[in-house]
This record gives structure tokens, sequence and C-alpha cells, in this order.
């Protein structure tokens, strides 16, 4: 176990920016059927939809100033270099208020100020959540980059995918041979693709 990682709550809040996930067979990006769904919730489907997006965070109380929430690190190993290089491997779990961070392998240079992640990556907060094989992040520039991946946003009910996203300094995500859709998992009724994508 190792906390106390620097500046980690700026890798969390650029990565959750984004708002990006891989497809996964067990929560099939937090979809919700409607006969699971309690009747309030029921009443938000939209047309031609079976279910919702629910996001698991939702009902987590918000602290006022989450950046100065403490952060937890946790991994099977950890290793520092020199005291600016930092290596976490198997398991990377980091966790600060509402966020949240998984991933096999991080290394983090303290001098350049970035993070690259491998291994299904994890980037979790209320409203968002993020799955990729590969991450690396600016934290002193406030810009990341995924590799191959896909998003939901619950509350717009907004899921896509793109080889490459990218978060720009100004909070852009810009998604490389990307897809936007609305529809279920599986489903693809509505769909917008294009080479190159811009979410503001």
């Amino acid at each position: 176990r190792y906390n106390g990682l620097p500046n980690a709550s700026i890798l969390l809040g650029v990565g959750c920016v984004l708002a990006c996930q891989i497809t996964s067979a067990a929560d099939q990006l937090d979809w919700v059927p409607k006969s699971e769904l309690s009747v309030e919730q029921q009443k938000l489907i939209g047309p031609s939809c079976g279910g919702l997006y629910i996001d698991p965070l939702a009902q987590e109380a918000a602290p006022k100033d989450l950046d100065k929430e403490p952060i937890c690190v946790d991994a099977n190993t950890a290793n520092m270099s020199e005291g600016q290089k930092v290596h976490l491997n198997g398991d990377v779990n980091i966790s600060q208020g509402s966020r949240r961070l998984k991933a096999a392998d991080m290394h983090y240079d303290k001098q350049g100020d970035e993070a690259s992640l491998t291994g299904g990556v994890e980037i979790r907060q209320p409203g968002a959540v993020i799955r990729g094989r590969e991450a690396r992040v600016s934290m002193s520039k406030n810009q990341a980059q995924f590799s191959g991946g896909e998003f939901v946003l619950h509350a717009t009910h907004l899921r896509g995918s793109a080889q490459t996203i990218e978060q720009t300094s100004t909070g852009k995500g810009i998604l490389q041979d990307g897809k936007l859709t609305s529809c279920e998992p599986g489903s693809q009724t509505w769909l917008l693709e294009g080479s190159t994508l811009t979410i503001d």
C-alpha cells in the first residue's frame, strides 16, 4: 500500500472530464433494464428505450471541495526512485471522495507532472465513468489522452466509442474515429459517427 501520491487529485479530475468507458459484459456501461428500475426511474425512460444508464455513485454525498479530500492509493507493489518517479503495479486503486481510479499499472513522473496508466484503466466520478486500455495524463497542462474505449454520460443518456479520446487544456473532449449514441448497449438505432468528434 502506498499513500500520498502527489497531485493524484488533478489526475483524477483530468480523467473524469472526458467521461469515457470501455464496454464490459459485467456492467454493460451501467445499463439497467426497465424491469429492474424503480417506478420513479421508469418515468425517465425515453421513447424506444428499454432502460436507463444508472450511475452507481449518484447517491454519494458530494463534498464541498473534492480536491481537498484525502487521497488513498493502494497497489500490490509500489516503488519510488530518486523521489521523482513512482511505479504502482497490480490492482492499483486510487480514491478521493467520490472519485475512483483503477488500473493494472501506473507510472508517475513528479518532475514532468505526468502519469501513464495501463491495463483495464477505469476512472469514475458521479455522472461519468471511463474505461480504456491505457491513458496518458499531463497534470500541469490539464491534458489527457485515452486509447481504445467507450464512454457513457449518465445524465444525458449518452454513450460512444473512439480509437483515441483526448482532453484538451480547455476541457473539450476530442474523439478520433468516434461514435455517439443514446441507445442501449448492443443497439445502434441512432448513431453519430465521424473521423473527428468534439464534446464540449
